[in-house]
């Protein structure tokens, strides 16, 4: 779907909450020159909706008269294919891309996105030092060593617990830098204070307990992926013999449940939805059931009924400054050889600068403003620290050969079936693995056939 939109100041800015209004005034209209407003910016966004949602308070909020032609690629809930996605792109020409991080690498790949990096020169207007280095290095990773986009924001898990669980074990609470093992070692101390007989846990994460999820998290803090979609199922291997030992003793020792949270399925115009029903054993957290929970970053933690604390998002046993814990959501990007390239630059200088950063620093459920600034006007000390670390970033596997979605159910379903077995029933590990491998190809192999 393809069309124009143009607003007049009028509109575009009664949409503002005053506070954005006032800060865009003061800080970005009086500087704001638009090198040819009369011609259109073409801006290929997933939906219009997605445009709204995240861009368009900033851009016509300081660039009111800039015409704007907005191309959705991706216009309904049922998505568009990789091939259809590069397809659109390489016929409408956009100035600008602004879309989903994991769509970055494909554009690279064929070619339709510009070098940035000439534009972050020293003595430019933006340095690359003016912004986080994490995004920096991600976006460089997927470009093959190049700078071709840049994301706006980027978002963090934290590690919360609740202080008055851990005062009452008499346990002493986490810190910056643990890795997920020692924080669950940490989780075990409560199981041996005898956390269990009052229905306490150690470590508990909103439906993302069940054995996969867990064995997901560990593999992905060290950077290891379970597959491939091109080179096929990857775990028969002494690491990952490892990891699967590691998991299946959290939930032997009782440290993690094998309960999983009721999920009912449902269909509605070819799309499957599953929902979680809230019966409490989603969210042991929020009960007050379990002492630590690993989530993303939010401002509402006073809205717990009882004493939280809060530290960095587990690190990496290889390097201890980075952490998986970290990720870049959204990209921004200029197209190759387009007509409106300095106008595409100007939107992306702009939702990454010091001006942006000052305002999402208001907004505590927006992501964190890549900007160098962005923690001094957030005034939250944890969000300072998580500046200083790294990302555990494994380039995403965009899953090309993958042709039917059900794989990673199916995949997911293995996993969980296999470390039951091997929790409930002794099941040897090398049977575990060998079935993890066998299957799970076989499933890989017919989720990548064409016919």
């Amino acid at each position: 779907m393809k069309h124009s939109v143009r607003r007049n100041s009028i509109v575009t800015l009664t949409l503002l909450p005053a506070l954005l209004l006032t800060l865009l005034l003061s800080g970005c209209m009086a500087n704001s020159t638009d090198p040819n407003p009369q011609q259109p910016l073409k801006i290929a966004v997933d939906s219009e909706e997605y445009y709204n949602f995240a861009y368009r308070t900033f851009i016509e909020g300081v660039y009111p008269d800039q015409q704007i032609e907005l191309i959705e690629l991706v216009p309904d809930e049922k998505g568009t294919p990789p091939e259809e996605y590069i397809r659109k792109v390489r016929e409408e020409k956009p100035d600008l891309i602004l879309t989903a991080i994991w769509r970055y690498g494909a554009l690279v790949e064929e070619g339709l996105l510009a070098d940035l990096s000439p534009q972050l020169t020293a003595g430019s207007s933006m340095e690359e030092t003016d912004l986080y280095p994490g995004m920096i290095e991600w976006m460089k990773q997927d470009g093959n060593g190049i700078l071709y986009g840049l994301a706006p924001e980027f978002s963090s898990q934290i590690l919360y617990y609740n202080a008055d669980l851990f005062a009452k074990y008499g346990v002493a609470p986490p810190t910056d830098g643990m890795t997920l093992e020692e924080i669950y070692k940490l989780a075990t101390r409560f199981t041996e204070a005898g956390g269990r007989k009052d229905g306490t846990v150690g470590l508990h994460r909103q439906y993302s307990n069940m054995p996969y999820s867990v064995l997901s998290a560990f593999a992905e803090s060290e950077g290891l992926r379970m597959y491939d979609s091109r080179q096929g199922i990857t775990m028969n291997t002494p690491g990952w013999r490892d990891l699967l030992q590691k998991v299946i003793q959290l939930y032997k020792n009782e440290t993690l449940s094998l309960k999983a949270p009721k999920v009912t399925k449902m269909e509605a115009d070819g799309i499957t939805i599953y929902n979680y029903e809230d019966d409490g054993s989603g969210d042991l957290f929020g009960h007050g059931k379990a002492a630590m929970t690993i989530m993303r970053y939010t401002a509402d933690s006073n809205n717990w009924p009882f004493k939280v604390g809060a530290v960095a998002p587990p690190v990496s046993e290889q390097d201890r400054s980075r952490s998986n814990g970290i990720f870049v959501n959204k990209v921004m990007a200029i197209g190759a050889e387009v007509d409106n390239a300095a106008a595409a630059w100007q939107m992306i200088e702009l939702m990454t600068s010091e001006r942006i950063a000052k305002i999402k620093a208001k907004n505590t459920r927006s992501g964190f403003s890549v900007h160098r600034t962005y923690p001094q006007y957030r005034k939250d000390p944890l969000v300072e620290r998580l500046f200083k670390l790294m990302p555990v970033h494994l380039p995403p596997d965009r899953g090309e050969g993958v042709h039917d979605s059900n794989f990673y159910y199916d995949f997911e379903a293995l996993i969980n079936r296999e470390i039951t077995a091997a929790v409930q029933q002794n099941k040897p590990l090398d049977d575990v693995v060998s079935a993890i491998q066998k299957e799970g190809q076989a499933m890989l192999e017919a989720a990548s056939r064409t016919e």
